[in-house]
């Protein structure tokens, strides 16, 4: 490619921008030269070259179905946790058949390549599945027939888990939503409240039975912040229903 730049007074300079798309990955070289119908006392800096590694395009994101091996019928899946692409958790429930209202969880496992049950929970319904570190995961459940929560614990990645020992706010209300980090996990409990797992125990930190908890989050790794979506129980009849986020330090 050839540009006229027509006339340049002596030390001046011009700007000449060339849009190249390469047609394959590889190494592209460039090699600029200027010419003049005038003296050129050095002719040792009339030309450049430049060199350009051309990268295969990134692969778009796609999705792939993958069934769930002796999957039981009617079962349907719910809560999803992934710590990498080669362990993944999933929820799936479904009314024991025979049964009016039985309800029966199942627990499965991604491993890399397929999925497999590692628990069936007769009388329970599923709640939520969360992980923290490099192999500790958390399951939280109701049992129906008892009338209690339950949250399992794993530290060998989903290999075992461990009934935890919980608050009696715990047990007898609906356990939710989980964050937080190793030391320092947040579950969210029916009736407004939000217990804590500092590795060793379980406790009750926040309680305000006037209004439930909705959703949370921790805003550090070492969770001094973190945040709560409250909601009033009922509505007053003369006042609009209030919603309020609460930033809290400690």
């Amino acid at each position: 490619m050839t540009c006229d730049l027509a006339f340049l007074t002596n030390g001046a300079s011009a700007t000449v921008t060339i849009t190249v798309t390469p047609l394959a990955a590889g190494t592209v070289a460039n090699v600029a030269r200027v010419f003049s119908a005038t003296t050129d006392l050095d002719y040792t800096n009339n030309a450049v070259t430049t060199e350009t590694v051309v990268l295969v395009p990134a692969a778009s994101a796609s999705f792939q179905f993958v069934t769930i091996p002796d999957l039981p019928p009617e079962v349907s899946l719910g809560h999803i946790w992934a710590r990498t692409q080669n362990e993944a958790y999933v929820w799936g429930s479904r009314i024991v058949p025979g049964t009016f209202d039985l309800p029966e969880s199942f627990l499965f496992r991604w491993n890399g390549s397929d999925w497999v049950q590692i628990f069936g929970f007769s009388g329970h319904r599923p709640g939520w599945v969360f992980g923290v570190g490099a192999s500790d995961v958390f399951i939280s459940l109701r049992d129906s027939v008892l009338n209690r929560s339950r949250i399992l614990r794993s530290t060998d990645g989903g290999q075992s888990f461990t009934d935890q020992v919980l608050p009696v706010e715990a047990i007898t209300n609906e356990v939710g939503e989980f964050a937080g980090t190793l030391d320092n996990v947040h579950a969210i409990v029916e009736g407004g409240r939000i217990i804590r797992f500092d590795v060793a125990n379980w406790s009750l930190i926040y309680e305000d039975t006037l209004e439930n908890v909705h959703a949370h989050t921790m805003l550090s790794p070492n969770g001094s912040l973190w945040q709560l979506l409250v909601a009033p129980h009922r509505v007053w009849r003369d006042r609009a229903p209030r919603r309020r986020v609460w930033h809290i330090e400690q």
